[in-house]
């Protein structure tokens, strides 16, 4: 093997995969033989020969990459996150840039706080000019990330020693930008105008909505709601939202979505909308926002949406799976009751059935959901409410794959997405409220971004089916197990879909009992 040490060791010696781990040629050369030991080819010098020229040729071709591969593998999720937090707090003014005032006053709070752990050079004068690399006098996301690769090769540290000093700056420049400060700029807070938006797919919601080309479109769809500057002690989402809820006089015991508009994102001209998010203090991005919210040039908006009423006695429960699952399975000896998600929720949707809705012992309750959109674009979450798993059991998963529909000749059509069956069996006498909600709230920042929309879409993200009460009595009569039944809004019907009428008596017309001031209630 000694003609391996020949080869240009600069060229050849190691390549770059993914995450940063590397392969020795040895290696490389082991399976290539393999291969070529299986194909016929026994002769090893015939097979090295081979081996180096191809190579040599694709160690060539993948050169110019692997510095840049290099770099980005030392930047863990974490370092990545912490240096784009960074340069969104030497962006003081929340233009999405770093103007030559902003680099040298961050530069001065780093050299009195951490000089000690990174080259001085690292945000001095000469650095922001070489950083540039368009030349305009300002640094944007990637110039700024580039700009820190030098430093950090240069740096003999572990990984997390990096991210701790990174979060250093990070709380330095945090706390020396809050200094004196108690509350953001004032900030108008928006919320749907209609008493009950819509519920939409993604693949529909978008369509109407403004964009850069087109500000002032569905602007109708948005009230504003007066001004309000946000503690910046605030912790969480949950905190965001209470003060939200006072401000809007919503009952404290509503669930609300809140988005605000982001600064730009790397190689993007528009501002991102963002999902504010965060159960616990310090997770999420309640504090970015606020930091954003607090500089002179940021989009001082709140988008507050998908407002629905919080379970008071209704806990969520998890999917029964394994042995849990197939013993349901196995006490279903009845009949299916069933309501689907575009009859009960799309546009203004249908009433429920009447209270109680009564169903036999083995019978069995299916609520059928979305699980994706666009082929697989974008998903769905479904969360699952009720007072009690002994009378009607926990909801079991059943994804069901919906036939194509059949095409003019010559033409084919993108396949449709699955659906996701919720199923109860009726396990002992008694009565049982649930209801489901739908969502993809946290993938309308994905559709946003996609569609270059410049706010949330105004229909609603989030929708409800039920509450529903339901009664499972004894038996009458023989069940009939493979019958099903789906109800259309008015009666129950062996097809899916409306209800045929000239016009629709949906939810928003006639509300139904368990439903409160045009807001979903549940009883107790």
């Amino acid at each position: 093997m000694d003609s391996m040490d020949g080869l240009d060791s600069h060229v050849v010696c190691k390549l770059t995969l993914f995450y940063g781990k590397r392969i020795p040629i040895y290696c490389y050369f082991a399976l290539f033989t393999a291969v070529a030991f299986r194909a016929g080819h026994f002769k090893l010098s015939a097979v090295w020969q081979q081996f180096q020229g191809l190579y040599v040729l694709l160690a060539s071709c993948l050169q110019p990459f692997s510095c840049i591969m290099d770099s980005w593998a030392m930047f863990s999720t974490g370092i990545r996150e912490s240096l784009r937090n960074i340069y969104g707090l030497f962006d003081t003014s929340g233009d999405s840039f770093l103007s030559p005032e902003e680099w040298i006053s961050a530069q001065k709070i780093v050299a009195s706080e951490v000089s000690d752990d990174y080259e001085e050079g690292w945000i001095d004068e000469a650095s922001f000019a070489m950083a540039d690399a368009d030349g305009n006098g300002m640094l944007d996301m990637s110039e700024f990330l580039e700009s820190s690769f030098p430093m950090f090769e240069g740096v003999k540290k572990r990984t997390d020693s990096i991210l701790a000093t990174l979060q250093r700056i990070e709380k330095v420049l945090h706390q020396q930008r809050m200094a004196g400060r108690k509350e953001t700029s004032p900030v108008i807070v928006y919320m749907q105008a209609g008493e009950k938006p819509d519920f939409q797919p993604p693949s529909k919601a978008w369509q109407d909505e403004p964009t850069e080309e087109d500000l002032s479109r569905n602007a109708e769809k948005w009230v504003a709601c007066g001004e309000l500057a946000i503690p910046l002690n605030l912790a969480t989402a949950e905190d965001v939202a209470s003060l939200l809820r006072l401000h809007l006089k919503l009952p404290a015991d509503m669930w609300i979505s809140v988005f605000y508009i982001g600064p730009a994102r790397d190689g993007t001209s528009g501002r991102p909308v963002i999902l504010l998010r965060g159960e616990r203090a310090g997770e999420g991005n309640t504090a970015a926002m606020l930091q954003y919210l607090s500089k002179p040039k940021a989009d001082l908006k709140l988008f507050v949406k998908n407002v629905r009423k919080r379970p008071a006695r209704l806990v969520r429960q998890p999917r029964a799976f394994l042995d849990e699952r197939e013993s349901i399975f196995a006490a279903r000896t009845g009949g299916c009751w069933g309501l689907d998600w575009e009859t009960q929720l799309v546009g203004e949707g249908e009433a429920l059935p009447p209270r109680p809705m009564v169903i036999q012992l083995g019978e069995v309750l299916v609520i059928e959901v979305p699980k994706t959109d666009e082929g697989g674009e974008y998903r769905y979450v479904a969360n699952c409410y009720m007072d009690k798993t002994d009378v009607l059991s926990k909801p079991v998963n059943e994804v069901i794959e919906v036939k194509s529909k059949k095409q003019k000749k010559g033409k084919s059509g993108a396949e449709p997405d699955p659906l996701l069956q919720l199923t109860f069996v009726g396990a002992r006498e008694g009565k049982c409220v649930l209801f489901v909600d739908v969502s993809w709230e946290d993938q309308e920042e994905k559709l946003c971004s996609s569609k270059g929309l410049t706010s949330p879409v105004a229909e609603n993200t989030i929708a409800r089916i039920g509450a529903i009460e339901v009664e499972v009595v004894k038996p009458a009569g023989k069940l009939d197990k493979g019958a099903f039944q789906w109800w259309n809004g008015e009666k129950w019907s062996n097809k899916k879909g409306h209800a045929k009428r000239k016009k629709a008596k949906g939810r928003g017309s006639q509300p139904h009992p368990l439903h409160e001031n045009g807001l979903q209630c549940l009883p107790g």
